[in-house]
């Protein structure tokens, strides 16, 4: 997201989706043949990347601030990510978003509407650790002043604000 979308925060790993379920896949089999070396990139450099639109990444980002379980912890950049993509104004695909719930049994069956996902939203932030969050990403990001407005009230200002597709 930082080297594609020019999110202003590092991160620890990347993330890769199959282009078509397959219930037969098994990323275990590819693990004997993985493997590492550092690499320095100079950029300017030319190249292409295959990825998900923004309004899909959000919904994944979304699924795991709403269902990540994480007992007694807070995921941080979860909700900075959040705060991203309201503020660029990305648009919330939210037939998406409840397919994923369905899939991952956070919803039985019936779409997931506006309201519905508002009310989900609103109790996570609810119960949200502004100190466990901040302290999880603070790590992540060069500019330790994105976190000086962040509340639950700043949160909620956010989910008002969601636009969806």
């Amino acid at each position: 997201m930082r080297i594609l979308y020019s999110l202003e925060r590092f991160s620890e790993d990347l993330d890769f989706s199959l282009l078509k379920k397959d219930p037969q896949f098994d990323i275990e089999k590819y693990f004997p043949y993985i493997e590492s070396e550092s690499k320095t990139l100079l950029f300017p450099i030319t190249f292409n990347v295959k990825t998900i639109i923004l309004p899909n990444l959000y919904v994944g980002k979304m699924h795991a601030l709403l269902f990540r379980a994480w007992k007694n912890r807070v995921k941080g950049r979860d909700w900075f990510d959040f705060e991203w993509y309201v503020k660029k104004g990305v648009k919330l695909n939210l037939e998406h978003l409840g397919q994923r719930m369905i899939e991952s049994g956070d919803l039985s069956g019936q779409p997931v509407s506006k309201e519905k996902f508002q009310e989900l939203l609103n109790t996570k932030i609810d119960s949200l650790n502004i100190e466990q969050a901040v302290n999880e990403v603070r790590p992540f990001t060069k500019d330790q002043s994105v976190f000086d407005f962040l509340s639950r009230e700043y949160f909620k200002l956010l989910a008002s604000k969601i636009e969806f597709v």
